[in-house]
């Protein structure tokens, strides 16, 4: 009996495809966002910065150990939506970790 596994990535979910044999098994789940250390990230979290980076095209320095407060998740378990001095940012989440 052979099986093969195939992963595809597609949006906010994983979708699994399966060949045992004549047949195919499909499964789809929903992808979790989850911070550098693999913490699972909701909805209103808090996380810090965990390297020091400058904002492109602002003059926003964004220092290690920056905490931002009331997350918002996006489409993109890479990604998350945060305030940051007053500014909406969209953050990647292999620079913070939660609080």
């Amino acid at each position: 009996m052979l099986t093969i596994i195939i992963y595809i990535n597609l949006f906010s979910f994983q979708i699994s495809i399966i060949k045992e044999e004549n047949s195919f098994l499909f499964k789809m789940k929903k992808m979790e966002t989850t911070d550098m250390n693999g913490n699972v990230l909701e909805n209103g979290d808090s996380v810090i910065f965990t390297k020091s980076m400058k904002v492109k095209g602002t003059q926003i320095h964004l220092k290690k150990g920056t905490k931002v407060k009331n997350i918002r998740l996006t489409d993109d378990p890479m990604e998350i939506d945060g305030k940051v001095d007053g500014t909406r940012l969209v953050l990647k989440t292999a620079f913070v970790k939660k609080k």
